[in-house]
């Protein structure tokens, strides 16, 4: 069998990446996946089968080109005034210093970042945005939360936004996170609310858990 005819076995998380429990209980169930609610209330895939095309996902057609491009950069004014007010915030309890911005995206952080005065840097798994950071300027590394690029110590404020939900092992990838971190440093991290009433009162139906919203891709 090659390749290119391979079927891709489902992936299956056995108990809470959080607690490790075993028993959770089921929320939202699809064909391709599984969400459960763990008695410690974190939400996360029990299962689900592998998408051949998940690796493109988040290059050109995301970012740039066609109607997702356009609908994620229409708002550019507005996703750097909101990072600039959340590093403002984060900076009520660090000290300023050298920030990495992980899942950085085409630069918005890093764009409200260097105005603050800052040395930003950001790290991405897509080749696009990485390569569209580095055009404005910025220094970007292709990067994952299970091993970053960067030397132990290295920043003083690390910013995750809507990425720590795509891991399925988050204790090792903050551990990663602390690393990289100074003493003293601080984390800035935003996550879907899973409290939000749609999504409470009917996840089946809530967008928030189908393969289709770029959150549960």
């Amino acid at each position: 069998m090659n390749a290119s005819s391979e079927v891709l076995q489902p992936v299956v998380l056995a108990c809470c990446p959080l607690c490790n429990a075993a028993q959770a209980e089921p929320l939202a169930t699809y064909p391709e996946l599984t969400w459960v609610r763990c008695g410690c209330g974190l939400i996360y895939k029990r299962s689900e089968h592998p998408d051949p095309a998940a690796g493109e996902f988040y290059e050109s057609g995301y970012f740039g080109a066609g109607d997702q491009g356009r609908r994620y950069t229409q708002r550019t004014r507005r996703r750097i005034q909101k990072s600039r007010n959340q590093i403002l915030d984060a900076l009520n309890f660090v000290p300023a210093g050298p920030l990495l911005d992980i899942g950085c995206s085409v630069g918005y952080t890093l764009r409200a970042a260097r105005d603050l005065g800052l040395e930003p840097t950001g790290s991405d798994l897509s080749q696009y945005a990485i390569k569209t950071c580095r055009e404005q300027g910025f220094r970007a590394e292709v990067g994952e939360l299970s091993g970053l690029p960067f030397a132990d110590g290295e920043f003083g404020l690390v910013t995750m936004k809507h990425v720590l939900e795509h891991t399925p092992v988050p204790r090792a990838a903050l551990r990663e996170v602390r690393r990289v971190l100074r003493p003293g440093g601080g984390i800035f991290i935003a996550i879907p609310h899973a409290g939000y009433r749609k999504a409470v009162r009917a996840p089946q139906s809530s967008r928030y858990y189908q393969r289709s919203e770029e959150h549960t891709s």
